[in-house]
């Protein structure tokens, strides 16, 4: 694995593959992107992803899967004389339109296999094919240590490619978690305790999700703890599912959701609600305030639905024991918001009198 290549998150590799999308030299062959990082992460679905919103064409195969070079270059036969290769069926039709060809868990496949990719990989042509002109070639893999089964890649592959290596954005997942259903709960824990995936070894986004899902419909959850325990340790880490646990048992509920904070009515309340997730017996708890926060820019980044309570943000905004620092930090995110109603709020002189004295 390259160890000079930059770390990334999805946003980065987003703008990278714009640009190499974009790179418009006829007759050139651009460089393929190879994204690393561990599994779980995402890389197949945020490639995936990337080629539907831009309406792309898209184009998968797993080199992992392939026994023979056949699998490769195709089936051999005689035109004319001649010995050629029919395409592979995973070979995109060549209809104008560009694309990405993804070789998924790259380095997972068989040395030989890997050989064969090279040419393919550089010059975007194998034996008697080769791809369309306006499409890219991305490769993704996981880390060659002892922790995964893959194959390690000589200079001469490494070579053939541009380097990342994606981490876990808690963010990025957390906006596609809220789109695709996830439970609440589900995103509120991930928010508070991302480190449970970066550092787990079973825990990764992947099985994290897949335990959300599972898990959504079993209401209350306390009614549901043996059930529950035995999906989490079927998909998780033992330390993932005892935070879990202890998270909805103690903190959960402590968090107002954004529903309650742009059109809650009662905003004493809500006050005491957002002072009591602040301020703990153990000292301030940003971590907790800054999940409540983030909750509520993804929902602020959404179609809002109602009257918006502007005394709930203003009163979020001005609370005394908030941090200087992440009170201007919540200005900054707000003001990058493209809601009229939402922006008027920070003119509020409650809120410029907070942030000038954070200054």
């Amino acid at each position: 694995m390259s160890t000079t290549a930059k770390e990334v998150n999805s946003t980065e590799v987003y703008q990278l593959l714009d640009h190499l999308t974009g790179i418009q030299d006829i007759g050139s062959v651009i460089r393929p992107l190879f994204i690393w990082g561990k599994p779980g992460l995402g890389k197949t679905e945020m490639v995936r992803d990337y080629a539907i919103s831009k309406g792309m064409e898209f184009a998968y195969c797993a080199p992992a899967q392939w026994e023979e070079m056949g699998d490769l270059h195709g089936i051999p036969q005689v035109e004319g004389g001649v010995t050629v290769y029919r395409k592979p069926s995973w070979l995109p039709e060549n209809n104008g339109k560009p694309g990405i060809l993804l070789l998924d868990d790259f380095n997972r496949a068989d040395p030989r296999i890997i050989r064969g990719l090279m040419q393919l990989s550089q010059l975007h042509e194998l034996m008697s094919w080769k791809l369309p002109d306006n499409w890219i070639i991305v490769c993704t893999g996981n880390p060659d240590n002892s922790d995964f089964s893959t194959t390690m890649l000589d200079d001469a592959v490494m070579t053939r490619f541009i380097h990342v290596r994606v981490r876990f954005d808690k963010m990025a997942w957390a906006r596609w978690a809220v789109e695709n259903g996830v439970p609440p709960e589900g995103v509120n824990f991930i928010l508070t305790y991302p480190e449970l995936i970066e550092k787990g070894k079973l825990t990764n986004a992947r099985t994290i999700t897949s335990f959300f899902k599972l898990i959504s419909k079993l209401r209350p959850w306390t009614d549901h703890a043996g059930l529950i325990e035995t999906l989490g340790l079927g998909l998780l880490d033992q330390e993932t599912l005892v935070s879990y646990f202890k998270f909805m048992k103690e903190i959960n509920a402590m968090i107002p959701s954004p529903e309650s904070i742009l059109y809650g009515p009662d905003t004493d309340k809500l006050e005491k609600e957002m002072r009591a997730l602040l301020v703990q017996p153990g000292g301030i708890r940003l971590d907790l305030f800054s999940t409540m926060f983030t909750r509520l820019m993804i929902a602020c980044g959404r179609q809002t639905n109602g009257k918006i309570n502007s005394s709930n943000l203003v009163k979020m905004f001005t609370l005394e024991e908030i941090p200087n620092d992440f009170r201007t930090h919540m200005f900054v995110e707000f003001g990058k918001l493209t809601h009229p109603e939402l922006i008027a709020i920070l003119k509020d002189k409650s809120i410029s009198m907070a942030i000038l004295k954070a200054s």
